[in-house]
């Protein structure tokens, strides 16, 4: 693929009070991942998606609006981008310990109400957090391009791609390892894309196939 060097400027929204509503939101299910990862109890995982899944429902409604990325000023951008990595590492994290108490859960061959609990507390942990680990990445995508002044990524019929567009890409990226239509251009875009095809690969194939697994077995026991 030729180096698309084209430069463009991208639309600098300040932070509306929805911006800094989702950032707190996220900060929470980060204190959430944490506090999961710390005592590995039950209640804690379930707390994590309960709001994990209030953030991604919520969420959704907002994105399919069309909303726009709220990214500040090109430094503000640079800044984000250094501490952005953060939630898809704890997301990753969460799903691997989610899928290692499924699968000692199951291969103890308990079952009683509480493992059965577990057992899809943590199918539906894994599932969150596959969820919220392309989300992150969308993120990534979005403040990637927002920090660099040469277009890093170019979405077909359209100059001011939504966040939504920055989802559809992420999520395909995380489904079917392509960029489908979509035109990846900067340096820095193809590092995070093949960083996002390789982590998706393996969480796709050793932490999701242990939540449909798990899943599968819960529905031929009852």
């Amino acid at each position: 693929m030729a180096e698309n060097s084209t430069s463009r400027t991208i639309p600098s929204r300040r932070y509306s009070a929805g911006a800094w509503a989702s950032g707190a939101a996220q900060a929470v299910i980060v204190v959430m991942c944490v506090l999961y990862l710390l005592t590995n109890e039950l209640w804690a995982l379930i707390l994590w998606e309960c709001v994990t899944l209030g953030y991604l429902v919520i969420g959704l409604i907002v994105v399919w609006r069309g909303r726009l990325p709220e990214t500040g000023g090109r430094e503000e951008a640079r800044v984000v981008a250094k501490w952005l990595w953060i939630p898809p590492l704890l997301a990753a994290i969460v799903g691997v310990q989610a899928a290692i108490t499924a699968m000692v859960t199951q291969g103890s061959g308990d079952a009683g109400p509480e493992s059965t609990t577990l057992l899809f507390a943590a199918s539906v942990g894994i599932i969150l957090s596959w969820l919220m680990l392309h989300i992150a990445f969308a993120e990534i995508y979005e403040v990637t391009e927002a920090a660099h002044e040469g277009q890093e990524l170019s979405f077909p019929r359209t100059d001011t791609p939504s966040t939504l567009d920055y989802l559809y890409f992420s999520y395909t990226i995380g489904t079917s390892f392509a960029t489908s239509d979509v035109e990846v251009c900067g340096v820095p875009a193809r590092r995070i894309v093949l960083l996002h095809s390789i982590a998706a690969f393996f969480y796709n194939a050793l932490v999701v196939a242990v939540a449909f697994q798990v899943l599968q077995n819960l529905i031929a026991q009852g």
